[in-house]
């Protein structure tokens, strides 16, 4: 049989749950408060393996789809299968959820791995070096990626991001990453930034690497922060909704909105009264024609907007702020004073 032809298999269940807990996502219902997604999420380990596949394959598809027909039309096969306003029966909307959504999560899991584009494959962006040294993902100027690592926890990297992985302790060199992390007591969890050294105690969290601080944020669980290198901090323990900023060995814990901070996971970038430049600097992070500011230094934007497109971001700021937008012939504008 030709390698190129592989026979398709019937999706297993947890590949058709994650597909649905997918398409609820994508409806706008926040899984990472709900209880009934967490207790599926740690039953079984197939089931985060297949939690991952599935947001690595949507991520896939979300990201290439401007690009693709085939997959533009895959995923809006899978915006399809999002269920339809009350009052349809339940029975039906979860039907119409897993038959279509989880149909194109597999089909594009399928057309994926034959081109070789699924994200566990060295890459360009994601080159593994020898067993000994361990293995470096980075992800530069794209959209959010997830890994799976071989112990079955998963960690997304954003966007000029790199993390460099041996056994279960990542040493994250620059960007951010979310981490969730399978719990083993025997064998503790460790991510590495800068002068920080966290050791997971079952949790998910949030790391980044921010100029000279690194940022810490606790989704749920717990998770130990010590500065080995600065024999004077004392370790602290996080809980959720809480975060830990890290300078030259100095602590300061406060809590916060954890959601909130993971609003990039899902290529969202949210802005409160940031300077315009600053913002436009973080939406071509993430690729596409960039976007280019003149003057406006007093002006600051506030709101949540999609990455990867600066050119559509500039247009919907213009709906709203005294700015301009002019088209260059790069494909990318230029913003100015209206």
């Amino acid at each position: 049989m030709s390698d190129s032809l592989r026979p398709v298999r019937a999706p297993p269940a947890a590949t058709l749950a994650a597909a649905e807990w997918l398409s609820r996502r994508e409806g706008g219902e926040d899984l990472a408060a709900s209880p009934a997604f967490a207790a599926w999420l740690d039953a079984a380990p197939e089931h985060r393996a297949a939690w991952t596949q599935a947001e690595t394959v949507w991520s896939l598809v979300d990201a290439e789809a401007r690009h693709d027909p085939l997959l533009q039309a895959m995923r809006r096969d899978a915006l399809a299968a999002r269920p339809p306003p009350p009052p349809a029966p339940r029975w039906r909307l979860g039907a119409a959820i897993v038959a279509g959504l989880a149909a194109a999560v597999v089909l594009a899991v399928v057309t994926l791995q034959w081109r070789g584009a699924l994200v566990q494959k060295p890459s360009s962006q994601q080159v593994a070096s020898s067993a000994q040294a361990g293995r470096t993902y980075d992800n530069g100027a794209g959209l959010p990626t997830t890994v799976a690592l071989d112990d079955g926890s998963s960690v997304t990297l954003d966007a000029g991001s790199t993390i460099q992985v041996v056994g279960r302790r990542v040493t994250l060199t620059r960007g951010q990453a979310y981490f969730q992390v399978i719990h083993d007591p025997a064998r503790p969890f460790q991510v590495a930034a800068r002068d920080v050294v966290l050791t997971d105690i079952g949790t998910n969290f949030n790391v980044a690497i921010a100029g000279q601080r690194t940022v810490t944020t606790v989704i749920c669980g717990r998770v130990s922060a010590a500065a080995p290198r600065h024999p004077g901090t004392r370790p602290v323990v996080l809980s959720a909704n809480q975060r830990l900023e890290a300078s030259a060995g100095a602590f300061t814990v406060r809590s916060v909105d954890a959601q909130a901070v993971l609003a990039w996971r899902q290529a969202m970038l949210t802005f409160h009264d940031t300077p315009l430049s600053q913002a436009v600097a973080e939406v071509n992070r993430y690729g596409g024609p960039p976007a280019r500011v003149e003057g406006l230094e007093d002006l600051k934007v506030s709101g949540a907007f999609r990455a990867g497109d600066p050119t559509r971001f500039a247009r919907t700021l213009a709906e709203i702020y005294p700015i301009k937008v002019r088209e260059r012939a790069d494909g990318g504008v230029d913003i100015t004073r209206r």
